[in-house]
């Protein structure tokens, strides 16, 4: 970030760890979840998740011994307002999302450039004819909505759909970057997976040129970052669940963490 400071800056390494431990554990995490999807690899990144985790973790349990203990009315009473603020400085799908809804409802009617994300689709198409499955759903949705006429006037004429919307366009996009439905993911090959991921990272970009286009770009491309990471972070954090991490802080170390993740979870 420009103008930020280095985190060791005029503080001791140590201090600089323990003050930068919420960054530094999210990153850890992140960094974990790219690994266990390597071969060779899982392990190590299942100790980056929960490594992380706990790093993430570390500074607001430092300064709550009562509710980590769980004694005393902060333990009842939920977090004094020193943690809720370190909680607003961790990623958030919910403020993010928040974030992006009022940017569709002021610029949502506004069309979008589809030539990119149109030409990554007709890709798809001509895979699909060169012996691959069918394309995606979201693909398929796209083509129809874009290309097929609205409708067929008594003398035969066809009326074209209006032009796609920034709100419609992020619709798409949401569908394309969610997962993907079981069936859906075992139809599909790779190179339509591929296909896939290509037509929504040009929709994005479609998207971006939009939000620039009408002065809220900079917003915009913020709350794809915080949201993306947010949920980053929920899957390590559910992902260092499952490998056992909730051991590592056992008791009310594992509910004081619960809490203090609490504001990342989309409502």
């Amino acid at each position: 970030m420009a103008g930020a400071r280095p985190l060791r800056e005029g503080v001791s390494p140590q201090t600089a760890e323990y003050m930068g431990s919420p960054e530094l554990g999210v990153s850890k995490v992140i960094q974990g979840l790219g690994e266990t999807g390597t071969p060779g690899q899982r392990l190590h990144g299942m100790g980056h998740v929960a490594g992380g985790a706990l790093q993430t973790a570390t500074l607001p349990l430092s300064i709550m011994p009562e509710t980590v203990a769980g004694t005393g009315p902060a333990a009842v009473r939920g977090f004094p307002a020193a943690v809720r603020g370190f909680s607003r400085l961790l990623p958030s799908a919910e403020r993010s999302g928040n974030s992006l809804s009022e940017i569709e409802a002021a610029i949502g009617h506004h069309p979008i450039n589809i030539e990119e994300p149109g030409n990554a689709a007709l890709e798809s198409m001509t895979l699909a004819s060169r012996g691959n499955p069918a394309p995606a759903k979201p693909i398929q949705n796209f083509l129809t909505r874009t290309t097929a006429p609205d409708r067929i006037t008594a003398g035969g004429a066809e009326i074209s759909h209006p032009p796609l919307t920034f709100k419609e366009g992020r619709d798409f996009y949401s569908a394309g970057r969610g997962k993907l439905a079981t069936d859906e993911a075992t139809r599909l090959n790779s190179k339509q997976i591929r296909a896939l991921n290509e037509f929504t990272h040009s929709l994005g970009n479609s998207l971006q040129q939009t939000a620039d286009e009408y002065g809220r770009g900079p917003e915009y491309a913020k709350a794809i970052t915080e949201y993306r990471r947010a949920k980053q972070l929920q899957s390590g954090l559910k992902t260092a669940g499952k490998i056992g991490a909730g051991a590592a802080v056992a008791g009310a170390g594992v509910e004081a963490g619960r809490r203090l993740m609490s504001p990342l979870w989309s409502k």
